[in-house]
């Protein structure tokens, strides 16, 4: 007869499944703590939730529809699935709420990485224009030291051949480092400018050991992240990365304040050219950051005047460079005599004069830049 009994409490001890509507409570719930500012109240949240925990998964199984809008849900928001990941992403885009930046051909809007119990806010990049280049350097750099992290990348499932992709990545609440640095007007330490160089070559490392090119390294181009009471520098925006030579956009290397001389005529590039370009623009970077102005040889005027033909404008920027490393290198020498300290900005700049020589062949590869400044 005891049988019975050890049958009930067994019975009442196996925890039961919770319902669609308890998790979507409990997901509702997690999503306005997670990101408060969201545009969206609890109750639309809730009904999201429920149609994500009850009809999702068999609208994605049998009808492999993966994108659900606003108009065929009848939802506050657009919600999307990562066919590979099975990530569910809740898009914001701008109802009720800024974007998070755009570029020439594309917008950054808030989204929520769906989760019952830890939704993330995530960064969600989309675009109209064919944008498969950046697409496959998003896959292809997944996890790599130093870059930007990305979530997923999403094929525009609306249209069939359809050559644009959104781009899910992590969420940076302190912006990019231009923002960061009109915004706050921060005094760096020489520590501080010292360990956002070797943060940045260590992303252009992780590219360039994947063959790729960044060519695009202006400031605004790295994510400002807090560990523990010290700033650090993300690389990120893969949009104008070329590898091996593929790419179907020409032009200047991250605007014309970071032009090495070969780059000016850009027909001519190819193959390692543009890593190269790549360390002559951080020359260009660092410098910036170290002295937080422009470089001091770069005269932009005379560089875009496409009144002059290439090759005087080539010769012309090549000059100007050749002549600031001759004064700088004296200058350097001639302060070096007064200390033997290693940690010195004079030491880093050492470092930049080799990165900018116009000369692309003697310029050294971002895992030397990178040894050159860890040993500082």
């Amino acid at each position: 007869m005891l049988y019975p009994l050890i049958l009930a409490l067994t019975l009442c001890s196996t925890p039961l499944l919770a319902s669609p509507e308890s998790n979507a409570h409990q997901a509702a719930r997690a999503m306005k703590q997670c990101f408060k500012g969201c545009g969206l109240k609890k109750q639309e949240l809730y009904k999201m939730a429920l149609f994500i925990e009850s009809e999702l998964p068999t609208k994605v199984s049998k009808d492999n529809t993966y994108y659900f809008s606003r108009k065929k849900t009848k939802l506050a928001r657009t919600i999307e699935v990562d066919p590979h990941t099975k990530n569910i992403f809740i898009h914001l885009q701008e109802h009720n709420l800024k974007e998070l930046g755009h570029g020439a051909r594309k917008s950054v809007t808030n989204s929520i990485l769906y989760s019952t119990t830890s939704p993330k806010r995530v960064a969600h990049s989309h675009t109209t224009y064919p944008n498969e280049n950046e697409a496959q350097a998003m896959n292809d750099l997944k996890n790599m030291p130093g870059l930007c992290k990305t979530i997923s990348v999403l094929a525009d499932s609306r249209r069939s051949h359809s050559r644009s992709y959104s781009l899910i990545t992590e969420y940076y609440p302190l912006g990019d480092f231009a923002h960061y640095m009109r915004k706050n007007k921060p005094k760096f330490s020489f520590q501080d400018k010292l360990r956002f160089c070797r943060d940045i070559i260590v992303g252009i490392d992780s590219m360039h050991s994947k063959g790729y090119a960044h060519r695009d390294l202006g400031l605004r181009n790295y994510f400002v992240e807090k560990r523990g009471k010290k700033l650090h520098l993300i690389v990120a925006d893969f949009g104008r990365a070329v590898r091996d030579d593929h790419t179907t956009e020409r032009g200047a290397q991250g605007g014309y304040s970071q032009l090495a001389p070969e780059a000016i005529n850009v027909k001519a590039l190819k193959g390692d050219d543009y890593l190269r370009t790549d360390i002559y623009a951080l020359g260009c970077v660092f410098y910036k950051i170290l002295h937080q102005k422009k470089p001091s040889w770069v005269h932009k005027a005379k560089i875009k005047n496409s009144h002059v033909s290439v090759s005087k404008r080539k010769a012309r920027h090549t000059r100007a460079i050749q002549q600031f490393r001759k004064r700088r290198a004296k200058e350097l020498k001639a302060a070096s005599k007064h200390t033997n300290k290693r940690f010195t900005p004079e030491r880093v700049e050492q470092i930049i004069l080799k990165m900018i020589n116009p000369n692309p062949s003697r310029r050294p590869t971002a895992h030397q830049v990178r040894e050159l400044l860890g040993a500082l």
